[in-house]
């Protein structure tokens, strides 16, 4: 198993390294797969080879290595490449959301509620925010509020930088 990883932002990149999107490639020449994990801004993150690859297909890799999600997409139409690029679904779970809000106060059984009305995109959103926001608490040391309280009145949508 190989890894690696973005250690900075990707030029003009805003926001922070935070995995949005993973994508598994996969190709009849290898068996296993090969994870790739993209920020909010489609740049690569880190990826993971789960497949055994000789040494020429290691340096075809590192080549073409595709640091942003639209790089990964050109490579299927490359000549004699016959690879499969799958969409991995992003963790959108209320346990999720529990467990990176840290705040386990309130009614979590009402939270989970609210929770799983919202639309996926929204979820997105919630999630990214809780970064921004704990950053805002420290800055102000204001009290964080309930989970509750956070998803009714909306504060994923304020802007905390």
């Amino acid at each position: 198993m190989v890894q690696g990883a973005g250690s900075s932002p990707a030029p003009g990149s805003k926001s922070k390294n935070k995995t949005m999107l993973t994508l598994a490639l996969t190709s009849k020449k290898f068996e296993g797969q090969i994870l790739f994990k993209y920020n909010l801004n489609g740049y690569l993150i880190s990826f993971e080879v789960q497949a055994e690859l000789d040494e020429a297909q290691l340096l075809y890799f590192y080549k073409l290595l595709p640091w942003t999600k639209s790089k990964l997409y050109s490579m299927q139409s490359l000549p004699g490449n016959e690879i499969t690029i799958t969409e991995i679904p992003a963790d959108l779970s209320f346990e999720v959301f529990w467990n990176r809000y840290n705040n386990k106060v309130g009614k979590k059984n009402k939270v989970k509620q609210i929770w799983e009305n919202l639309p996926e995109a929204t979820r997105v959103k919630v999630l990214v925010s809780i970064t921004y926001y704990n950053q805002w608490l420290v800055k102000t040391g204001f009290a964080k509020c309930y989970p509750e309280t956070y998803l009714n009145q909306e504060r994923y949508e304020n802007e905390y930088r």
